[in-house]
């Protein structure tokens, strides 16, 4: 009985509830002035919050599951939260490079939240600008008719002063992190040290490695700041079959190992592989 009683006045109430809904839809807009005044200096997030819960009590989840959406996203349509919610001309420079964005692709790009009203992204020219400051000074460029170089200390330097300028800092196990490679084996991060316009032979990528070599061997620590000195750790690791072929002391053969010299047929017999003896050109 008592919960009969309790559903009834629940009813009751509801029905109460859709008239004063009703009445105050079919007022006119001073009167709706005056039924709201109180309501004017309460924070938006409560009277998000009230409404939401009205509504899920009315059976209109999915009405208030996007109410509750929108209160939540970032107001980024408003002129004053423009500048904070575009993107810098670093950013826009990295999401191109992610995406292999052509010029054009992302000048319509842009040209599209333009109409939306919306400056997302900045101008390409600002993009350009970006991208010239992540390469070497051209002072140290060494450019000729057939090949373009800088020389590895400089590009080192350049390097890591940008790393300090534009990352943040992170902690991990009592070390700080000022960047981590994503893609340690990909070749996105390499910066190209000089081109040639040549033949590419085993004679060639020998004097490729003596120059790498030489260059290792003579850098010298970065001064970024006063306080603050990088010291530079460099091995020849990313090189390709041909390459490994050419550099090694016990095999001419791409379809050798590079490290024992072992041929595909003596590879099968793994045994045999496994007791060649050791030396410091690798396993011979």
């Amino acid at each position: 009985m008592l919960k009969c009683i309790k559903t009834q006045k629940m009813k009751l109430l509801r029905k109460l509830g859709d008239d004063l809904e009703q009445s105050f839809q079919a007022s006119s807009e001073k009167t709706k002035r005056r039924k709201t005044a109180e309501l004017v200096n309460i924070s938006p997030h409560r009277l998000t919050y009230a409404t939401s819960k009205v509504l899920r009590k009315k059976g209109r989840s999915r009405m208030a599951k996007s109410l509750a959406q929108i209160s939540t996203e970032n107001q980024c349509t408003s002129s004053e939260n423009i500048t904070e919610c575009s993107f810098s001309a670093n950013e826009a420079l990295a999401l191109i490079l992610d995406c292999g964005l052509s010029k054009r692709s992302y000048q319509n790009l842009r040209n599209k939240t333009l109409e939306k009203k919306s400056k997302v992204f900045p101008s390409y020219n600002d993009v350009r600008s970006a991208k010239e400051e992540c390469l070497p000074s051209p002072e140290n460029w060494l450019v000729t008719d057939y090949s373009a170089e800088v020389t590895l200390q400089d590009l080192l330097d350049h390097t890591t002063r940008r790393i300090f300028e534009l990352s943040r800092k992170t902690e991990a196990n009592g070390k700080i992190i000022l960047w981590k490679n994503d893609k340690p084996s990909s070749p996105f991060f390499c910066s190209p040290i000089r081109f040639k316009f040549m033949k590419e032979t085993s004679q060639v990528l020998v004097e490729e490695e003596q120059y790498l070599k030489n260059a290792i061997h003579i850098l010298r620590p970065t001064q970024v700041k006063n306080d603050v000195s990088v010291i530079h750790d460099v091995s020849i690791t990313m090189i390709d079959g041909k390459v490994a072929s050419s550099l090694s002391l016990v095999t001419n053969s791409m379809q050798c190992c590079s490290l024992c010299g072992a041929s595909p047929k003596l590879m099968n017999d793994i045994e045999k592989v496994s007791k060649r003896p050791l030396s410091n050109d690798g396993i011979i």
